[in-house]
């Protein structure tokens, strides 16, 4: 296994600078109209042999979410658009879905899952995921 790193340690406060500035700037979301800002945690990229995979491979959208918080509704609005473009796009097959993924503190849940997981067993779940997605 490799050591995490964070490869440019600027990139979170770039995030935070570029957050800011578009709540800053751009209009807040309203009931007609507005600007809704939402980060994606992670795209997983799973490829090669060892998961029976071409080079492309397949990939799903991870959201991370602290506690037993859900998405927000701009959150739920903008990932539902960006899945259902990715469902009917010409690379639909690859895709796996979007995954919400809830830490705990103390053990991790998947989705709306009840069941607790250890870091081993969220990481068994990940390594799954290409496989049961299909």
């Amino acid at each position: 296994m490799t050591v995490p790193r964070i490869r440019n340690e600027d990139f979170l406060d770039g995030e935070r600078r570029l957050r800011d500035l578009i709540w800053e700037r751009l209009p807040p979301a309203g009931i007609r109209e507005g600007v809704v800002a939402s980060d994606l945690d992670c795209v997983l990229r799973f490829y090669g042999p060892c998961f029976g995979l071409d080079r492309e491979g397949r990939f799903g959208l991870l959201e991370v979410k602290h506690g037993t918080h859900g998405l927000t509704g701009g959150q739920r609005w903008s990932f539902a658009l960006l899945d259902q473009v990715l469902r009917a796009s010409p690379l639909a097959g690859r895709y796996l879905g979007l995954a919400v993924i809830h830490d705990h503190g103390d053990g991790w849940s998947w989705g709306s899952e009840e069941a607790r997981l250890d870091d081993d067993e969220l990481i068994a779940r990940l390594l799954a995921w290409p496989r049961s997605a299909r």
